[in-house]
């Protein structure tokens, strides 16, 4: 709709919720998260990934694994085919010694970018000595239902399982931190670029729509402006990259085999640095925002995905910039290192 369309007092009561959150990041708010309210127990979270296609996804699980802030409770595979995301899910869980952790499978499309395929050639989710849930959607519904307290949901893909799960159960969004990397709002993919439709608000328009209007406990989303600038390189790449612990090892396997097979970039760099790590920032997100500026921002998203800045949007809780990207670099190393 367009904005001299939208009656008045939605305007009032929308400028109103983007003053209370100017107040609200003076006060430091903002650059609170989720798990930083939960004393000292570890905060809930699920992860809805679309693990399997773009390799940081497994750097995402692999950091939030060593998040000692976090208790991964679920594994929520989206989009594609959703079993070989469960299997690659699943086998990564196992070598890190996680078999605790669900894995839920969402509905499952048409299979594509599957390329980490070959480390699970031969591991099937009957190898999972986890629980399975074939019906991930209504898995996750369950688990918040169930839950005393409220959980994060870190969702580092396209968003039609939570869409999906809204869709069913409106109710369960008032108990859920959202935390997500979506979007694209000063800056596209590489430095100096112009903003863009970003891939994971691209891949469903609607429902990233459907979920930036629900009624979230908190909303805070990683765009390309924070995502797209972290790689790792030198001393902290080649530590994790020299490293004989088993999950890491699987990392570098996974990461191997993807650079091998991606399709849409040439990767010649694998003995130097890590490919772009966007998915890492929204599981920072869930424990910390530190080294990050995180603002309110109004947004709209176009029907062709772009999310703009919009004085009649709905603020959001955006991490627009880097206040240190260094430091952030060296807690991360030693985070998947566990130093």
């Amino acid at each position: 709709m367009p904005s001299s369309r939208i009656p008045s007092c939605v305007r009032l009561l929308r400028r109103g919720v983007l003053l209370f959150l100017a107040v609200l990041a003076m006060s430091g708010g903002l650059n609170r998260a989720p798990a930083q309210d939960m004393a000292d127990e570890p905060t809930p979270v699920v992860l809805d990934t679309d693990i399997g296609s773009d390799i940081d996804d497994t750097w995402a699980l692999a950091h939030l694994l060593r998040s000692p802030e976090l208790d991964l409770q679920m594994v929520l595979t989206a989009t594609g085919n959703t079993r070989y995301r469960g299997r690659v899910a699943a086998k990564f869980l196992a070598t890190a010694g996680r078999t605790d952790v669900p894995v839920a499978l969402g509905p499952s499309g048409e299979a594509a970018h599957e390329y980490q395929k070959p480390w699970v050639r031969d591991y099937q989710l009957d190898d999972y000595a986890g629980p399975v849930r074939e019906n991930g959607v209504s898995a996750f519904i369950e688990l918040v239902r169930a839950a005393d307290g409220p959980i994060t949901l870190i969702a580092i893909g396209p968003l039609p399982n939570v869409e999906a799960a809204l869709d069913r159960a409106p109710g369960i969004a008032s108990k859920i931190h959202f935390v997500g990397m979506q979007g694209s709002i000063d800056r596209g993919y590489g430095a100096g670029s112009d903003p863009v439709a970003e891939a994971n608000v691209k891949g469903d328009v609607d429902a990233f729509r459907t979920v930036l209007r629900a009624d979230w406990r908190s909303f805070a989303i990683a765009p390309l402006d924070t995502a797209d600038p972290v790689a790792l390189t030198g001393d902290h790449y080649q530590k994790l990259k020299r490293s004989d612990d088993p999950m890491l090892t699987a990392l570098f396997a996974n990461y191997r085999l993807w650079a091998d097979r991606v399709t849409w970039t040439e990767v010649g760099y694998f003995d130097e640095r890590s490919s772009t790590l966007f998915d890492v920032v929204a599981v920072y997100m869930a424990y910390s925002r530190e080294h990050l500026d995180v603002e309110a921002i109004p947004i709209t998203v176009t029907d062709d995905g772009i999310t703009r800045r919009d004085e009649d949007g709905i603020p959001t809780r955006i991490a627009i910039e880097w206040t240190n990207l260094d430091a952030f670099y060296g807690h991360l190393t030693r985070r998947l290192l566990s130093e």
